[in-house]
This record gives C-alpha cells, structure tokens and sequence, in this order.
C-alpha cells in the first residue's frame, strides 16, 4: 500500500472540500493509498551575522541546548550553524545549566568541506571542563554540523549555553585556533578560500 504524503491545502469552501472527502476517501482506499504523516523536515539551521567587536564572544548568538539520553544510549546535541569561508568562527559552551550533572562535555565541528575540529576542555572561564572551537579561518562557506555531547560518550541528560561568533580572521576570539583534526595546515585550507570575497554580502548564497 502506497503512502501519499498532504500537500497545502488549497483554498476551497467547506461543502466542496466535505462533497470531496466522500467521494475521494473510497477511491483512494481501493487504489491501496493512504494519507501518510509528511517526513520531518530539519529546521535546525542558525544564521548569525558577523560582528566587529573584539571581546570575548561579543556578538554572538547564544542558544540554550540539551543533552538526552535513552537509558544505557547516549544522546548529543546537534546542529547546523552557518559561516562564510576565510572568517573566525568562535564555538563556546559557556557552562552547564540546572540542574548541573556535572558531564564532562565534548565539541566536535564538522565544516562543509569535511574538516573535523574537536575540543574537550578549554581550561579557562567559569565552567574550564567546557568545550571552545575557534576556526581560523573557516575553510569553506556553508553550514558546520555543530555537535555537543559527553568526551566518554557516558550516557546523560545535561543542558548547557552555546555561543556562536562569527569575526574577522584576525578577531581576538580566534587568537588561538582550534587545529583540524587529520593534519590539516593552515596551507590547505586557505587554497580551499575564495581569493576575493565580495565586500557587502553576509547572508548565505550571496
């Protein structure tokens, strides 16, 4: 039996759309098709725009997430966040929320282009077993896969505040880059830049 998926309803009375359902419910039936639930579509893409202040995570866009779990199956926290290739792109978990289970968090970054960046503890600020990802620069235009988990893949339930920043390559909060994972150089990701960027365009495709 074939699934057909709803499309948006069009813009007819209610006795036409009730004269419809009696006459189509049957035939649809004997044809072997049912109405299906549609697919679910991702909607977790982030846009943030670019910011010219210099102080740590100035600027960026913070976002509130959740670690679930399935009994002994560990869970993580996903997303896709947009950035412009040649940029500084800053990843920060600024620290557990309640309740606090106290989950040694990890961070791993993939860019559009495969490049794999990972942290565990960035050692500074209030929470230090807290991961940071600083790109720089950012090897390619499109959307990073942004995922947050546990660093032992520990099955636990955890919430925590994630700041995303987006600067200048040469932005005090890339200072330290985050090296790729692989052996990636600085070399090889700069080939992958396009040489000229055009100046005045910051939304995605432009």
């Amino acid at each position: 039996m074939a699934c057909l998926f709803p499309v948006p309803a069009l813009s007819i009375s209610a006795d036409t759309a009730t004269r419809s359902r009696r006459i189509a419910g049957p035939l649809l039936i004997a044809a072997g098709v049912v109405l299906c639930a549609a697919p679910a579509q991702a909607g977790n893409e982030i846009f943030q725009p670019t910011a010219t202040c210099t102080g740590v995570n100035c600027g960026a866009l913070f976002v509130d997430g959740t670690i679930k779990s399935f009994g002994t199956s560990a869970g993580k926290w996903v997303a896709e966040v947009f950035a412009k290739a040649g940029e500084c792109f800053r990843l920060d978990v600024t620290g557990r929320l309640a309740p606090d289970n106290h989950s040694n968090l990890e961070m791993v970054v993939v860019a559009p282009n495969g490049t794999v960046y990972r942290n565990d503890n960035k050692g500074s600020g209030s929470c230090t077993d807290c991961p940071l990802v600083r790109i720089k620069p950012t090897p390619s235009e499109g959307w990073y896969t942004v995922s947050v988990g546990t660093s032992n893949g520990a099955a636990v339930d955890e919430n925590f505040r994630i700041g995303f920043g987006r600067y200048a390559v040469a932005n005090a909060n890339c200072a330290t880059a985050t090296p790729p994972l692989g052996g990636a150089s600085a070399d090889d990701i700069n080939q992958s830049i396009p040489a000229a960027p055009r100046p005045g365009f910051d939304a995605p495709g432009q």
